[in-house]
């Protein structure tokens, strides 16, 4: 066999030693060769005590950009910010019976140390009389989806048909009990979330329900019961 490589001559196979083909057409020092040829290749190498080489590969690429070219890795973190900034949360249009209603917070100090609770309102025509000031409905039926997937930008929805309860409690003093007036009732549910006033968070309800919100401030410690 004629010169395989510029550093390895043919030679038969190493006796007791099973070339890399049955019928020895590369011979086992042949491929020694090849093997330092490759270990050659990279800057650092090791040989085995059974004569393999273990490389430690080495990234030329990122030994240029973190060692050599700083203004490379601030315009690369930039392309990257900018990437991730172009993203736009991908909102669905209200369906029939349905309206969109985003809850923006001003910005504030230490917003760490404020909850937001959420309810839900409408108004409902009720007996002068009646002192029902709030209603329920199943909590479930509360959707929370997200505008870039896995968990950036949540939203909440509601089904435009949702089954609802109201308690009537009457007051017989100074009222009709056959004049209707319209109250404003406000849900036994709620749902509270971080305080935060970097992007609206958008709620998908019927047309004739209304967001209400409080804040409630903490001082952000942790209490370990005893």
């Amino acid at each position: 066999m004629g010169r395989f490589f510029p550093t390895a001559s043919s030679a038969s196979p190493t006796v007791g030693k099973p070339s890399l083909l049955s019928h020895d057409v590369l011979p086992t020092v042949a491929f020694d060769a090849f093997r330092k040829e490759a270990c050659n290749f990279f800057s650092e190498r090791r040989q085995s005590r059974a004569g393999r080489c273990t490389t430690f590969y080495k990234n030329r690429i990122k030994k240029i950009i973190f060692m050599k070219n700083p203004f490379l890795i601030l315009f690369l973190t930039t392309q990257t910010f900018t990437l991730f900034g172009q993203q736009k949360a991908n909102y669905p249009e209200p369906l029939s019976g349905m309206k969109r209603v985003d809850l923006i917070l001003p910005k504030i100090e230490n917003e760490k140390n404020h909850k937001v609770e959420i309810r839900f309102g409408m108004k409902s025509k009720t007996s002068e009389c009646s002192e029902s000031n709030s209603f329920s409905f199943n909590i479930k039926n509360l959707k929370n989806e997200y505008g870039i997937q896995p968990s950036r930008f949540p939203y909440y929805i509601l089904p435009s048909q949702i089954p609802i309860e109201t308690l009537e409690f009457y007051n017989d003093k100074n009222c009709d009990k056959n004049k209707i007036v319209e109250r404003k009732l406000i849900s036994d549910q709620s749902i509270q979330t971080e305080y935060q006033s970097y992007y609206p968070v958008p709620f998908y309800i019927p047309e004739n329900w209304t967001i209400e919100y409080k804040l409630w401030k903490t001082d952000n410690q942790y209490k370990t019961i005893k």
